[in-house]
């Protein structure tokens, strides 16, 4: 069975500006790039 992937914006301390763009299989997600500023 194959698992959604998807991508999603969450919160991290990773990240400068607060954001995170994440990519997400079934329930397991990693963080791809910083968000840059919240004008999404």
């Amino acid at each position: 069975m194959k698992k959604n992937k998807y991508f999603t914006i969450m919160k991290t301390m990773t990240c400068r500006t607060g954001y995170g763009l994440y990519e997400c299989v079934g329930d397991k997600c990693s963080l791809v790039a910083c968000v840059l500023d919240k004008g999404y």
